[in-house]
């Protein structure tokens, strides 16, 4: 799975106008264990440019688990650490969280 976002933004603070973009580059797999349980990876490269500078930036990875419950509801958990990736060499926990979980349900109707 490869997935590319793009999200901008336009503001009107104070009469200024400011743009906002988030770019982000998502990579994943996942392995069916049983037909109602899959268990797979994911890396997450996320950008964010404020004013058309690219200002700050991510690097995340971390396993997921997709259950089935139902023939209609299903679940899945993630969590993601950030990790330095090769151009900053280090961490950028001003921007973002060192820790990302996600709990999502899906009802199928």
């Amino acid at each position: 799975m490869l997935n590319l976002v793009y999200q901008p933004s336009f503001l009107r603070p104070n009469g200024r106008s400011e743009h906002d973009d988030s770019f982000v580059i998502i990579a994943g797999g996942s392995y069916a264990i049983t037909p109602s349980l899959l268990v797979g990876a994911e890396i997450r490269h996320e950008n964010l440019a404020q004013n058309g500078n690219f200002d700050a930036h991510a690097l995340f990875v971390g396993p997921q688990l997709f259950v089935r419950l139902s023939a209609d509801f299903s679940a899945k958990i993630a969590w993601a650490a950030q990790i330095p990736d090769l151009a900053a060499r280090s961490l950028d926990l001003t921007n973002y969280q060192r820790h990302q979980v996600e709990l999502q349900f899906a009802y199928t109707f």
